[in-house]
């Protein structure tokens, strides 16, 4: 599962994404991204399968720090934020980074939680997508 604003350029200095495993549960999931990732602009997830986010970056492994399901994928490209002096070369970078977050973005469901202010998971489970 994923931060929806990791997915634009210029947002994530570190070239890596952050990402939750689904197996550690729907109700810890939402907990653990209250708690480290969305604060109190949780909405819900965008979630796939972990075979079809593997191709679109460099490694996949787990990060247990902050918490237990803590997964980086690692993209192997810049993302860099498009400013009005941006100089050519970040340019094209830029327009490389958008065409790949968008290939990457296109492998995510967004599930919205009806209920987001709630300790639990209240939505659909999240397994099932």
């Amino acid at each position: 599962m994923i931060k929806a604003g990791s997915l634009r350029p210029g947002t994530n200095a570190s070239g890596k994404l952050s990402l939750i495993r689904q197996q550690i549960g729907d109700s810890h999931a939402k907990q653990a991204s209250k708690q480290y990732v969305h604060k109190e602009h949780f909405w819900g997830f965008g979630t796939a399968r972990a075979a079809r986010v593997r191709p679109h970056g460099e490694s996949l492994e787990n990060h247990p720090d902050p918490f237990d399901g803590h997964v980086n994928l690692e993209l192997g490209y810049p993302t860099p934020a498009l400013t009005p002096d941006m100089p050519m070369e970040m340019t094209a970078a830029y327009a490389a980074a958008i065409d790949k977050l968008q290939k990457l973005s296109a492998e995510y469901v967004v599930i919205a939680d009806p209920d987001p202010h709630s300790v639990d998971w209240t939505g659909p489970s999240l397994q099932a997508a």
